[in-house]
């Protein structure tokens, strides 16, 4: 990545000096450092004090963004802002976008009927309370961003937050469900789905409503927004705008700066935006982190609190007459329903996120739902236990279903940190199977019972990056892949399969927006606690990914590392962000 970094730092540096070679050479050391700062997911960089006073002299390259209309702009290359933060015009550019629709959609909605009575019937468990909180909130903003932990109830406060929103309308809502991944997407509808039939069952929804939101179904990003290839330039967009009253985000942590701005600019006035998401998750892959800028504590307008009041919530928020931005959109959920206080998963997690090094080897000797085993010696070792514990999957595949097969594949999955340790893991189950008689290499990659993950988007397909499926053999013995629907399972040849790779073991990045069963977590084969990649993000993100078991393959001086290692990017958002509020503003 440093020599990507390198080559488009010296492209720029080139066509910096055909405008002013001077300021060129005066900015030359700070383009690397800024295209390393993007490949590591910042948008800019700080330069240390001694630097700062080269500023002024790179003019024309380097200058101030100005307000115009009410937006910032970039008007030279390079930008300087705040204490010697730099970035890159363009990049600016797209986050100072970002913020403006941010602004944009952070307005209020006053409901023309009370929901006090319907809050209370869909929301009657004491335990719920937050929950209901979080939903009336939402129904009062255009934009409203709901967080939490895995177990927390962010889908079931969506399901009933739009039975909120549709109940009682004589047109029903034109809602849209996406996610960054098919996986997370599928995910979202099959647990919607089942908070939505609950409700309807006890009856708390009239059968408009029930009928409208179960034939709702999660789709990717892209696909909603209508991005293919070879150009992936979207649809819809600020000037052809996505024709729906309500959109649903799910997994908000995965979106970079890029796809936040095109999501964000093609939402209309008039639509409401509800994004879902973990801020304590891994930040995405690419630049940004909008989750990680989100104010600590919720503040809402007057208006808002008197409708609170009026409806009989009793919130414990802070109320102003100018509010930070995001404030008053952002509701956390704290209380998880999952992991409970005998659960050493919910336990590990709540101390990784405290950096609680201490604590954790005793959460170890103290919870039978975690297990810490010693550091594999090689790949192989690893692989080798993971096939005597799959029994139950292959005995699956021997049967051919390949629903089941796939249930039983969630069962467990090995987690990395690095893809290589991924790669050689699924390599070396691989030459177990063949010695098993259960993959013929002869025969090509395929073979009966393999689980595979889709690594390059294919829109035509339906088929987009991080779907996972299984391969087996048909009635008629010829070999296809399955990959689940919200109902079912779909059958692709192999010959249509757009990239994929091998997925009895991923890393910690592409099981984002999946649970398993059981994780078995591997930490950087060597040495672990030096690890710079292995985090306190990137081991909560793993350690949450499991819903009864977690184990750990390292050692507790790798989890303590790793646990008190928080990374915080540098955005121009964030700067944006604290430099904006939001005052009084109904619709």
């Amino acid at each position: 990545m440093e020599q990507v970094a390198q080559f488009q730092a010296q492209s720029t540096y080139q066509n910096l000096r055909k405008y002013a070679p001077e300021a060129a050479d005066i900015v030359q050391p700070w383009l690397e450092r800024l295209f390393v700062a993007f490949h590591d997911g910042d948008s800019c960089i700080v330069l240390p004090k001694h630097e700062r006073s080269r500023l002024q002299d790179a003019a024309p390259i380097v200058g101030e963004a100005h307000k115009m209309d009410g937006v910032y702009q970039a008007s030279t290359p390079l930008v300087a802002f705040a204490q010697g933060q730099l970035a890159l015009g363009r990049v600016w550019q797209l986050e100072a976008e970002i913020a403006q629709h941010l602004q944009r959609l952070s307005r209020t909605i006053i409901p023309t009927q009370s929901l006090a009575d319907l809050l209370n019937r869909l929301f009657d468990e004491p335990s719920s309370w937050q929950q209901k909180q979080a939903a009336a909130l939402a129904c009062l903003n255009q934009l409203a961003i709901i967080t939490g932990g895995p177990g927390t109830g962010k889908t079931t406060t969506v399901a009933k937050l739009l039975c909120l929103l549709s109940d009682g309308k004589v047109e029903q809502p034109r809602i849209a469900l996406a996610a960054p991944t098919g996986k997370a997407a599928a995910r979202m509808t099959e647990s919607l789905r089942g908070s939505l039939q609950r409700l309807q069952d006890h009856a708390l929804i009239s059968a408009a409503t029930a009928q409208n939101l179960l034939n709702l179904e999660g789709k990717t990003l892209h696909r909603l927004l209508g991005m293919m290839p070879p150009k992936m330039l979207p649809r819809y967009h600020a000037k052809h705008t996505l024709p729906y009253d309500i959109i649903v985000i799910d997994e908000t942590s995965m979106l970079d700066s890029s796809m936040l701005r095109h999501l964000l600019a093609a939402v209309d006035n008039d639509t409401r935006l509800i994004l879902l998401g973990d801020a304590d998750q891994l930040p995405p892959v690419g630049m940004g982190d909008l989750l990680s800028l989100l104010p600590a504590k919720t503040q809402v307008l007057p208006e808002q609190k008197a409708l609170l009041d009026a409806w009989g919530l009793q919130v414990d928020w802070d109320s102003a007459d100018e509010v930070p931005m995001l404030a008053a959109q952002t509701a956390r959920l704290n209380i998880s329903h999952r992991f409970k206080a005998d659960s050493g998963i919910g336990q590990l997690a709540g101390a990784v996120l405290r950096q609680e090094g201490e604590r954790l080897q005793d959460l170890f000797e103290q919870f039978a739902d975690i297990e810490m085993r010693p550091v594999p010696e090689y790949t192989r070792m690893l692989a080798w236990h993971l096939w005597l514990a799959q029994q139950e999957y292959w005995h699956a595949v021997d049967d051919g279903n390949a629903a089941a097969v796939f249930a039983v594949w969630l069962k467990r999955m090995v987690l990395t940190v690095r893809r290589h340790d991924a790669e050689q893991i699924n390599l070396a189950l691989r030459e177990i199977l063949k010695q098993q008689n259960r993959w013929d290499e002869s025969h090509g990659f395929w073979y009966h019972g393999q689980a595979i993950m889709i690594v390059r988007n294919h829109a035509e397909m339906g088929l987009f990056n991080g779907d996972v499926g299984v391969v087996l053999r048909d009635a008629k013995g010829r070999l296809q892949a399955y990959f689940p629907t919200f109902d079912g399972m779909r059958e692709v040849a192999l010959s249509r399969l757009p990239q994929h790779e091998d997925a009895f073991a991923m890393t910690v990045h592409k099981s984002q927006g999946s649970e398993f069963s059981e994780i078995w977590l591997l930490p950087p084969l060597g040495a672990a606690e030096h690890a710079e990649d292995y985090d306190c993000a990137l081991l909560y993100t793993a350690i949450t990914r499991a819903k009864n078991k977690l184990v750990y393959w390292g050692e507790v001086a790798s989890l303590q590392a790793a646990s008190e290692r928080v990374v915080h990017r540098q955005t121009v958002l964030a700067y944006l962000l604290s430099r904006s509020s939001q005052q009084k503003s109904v619709l």
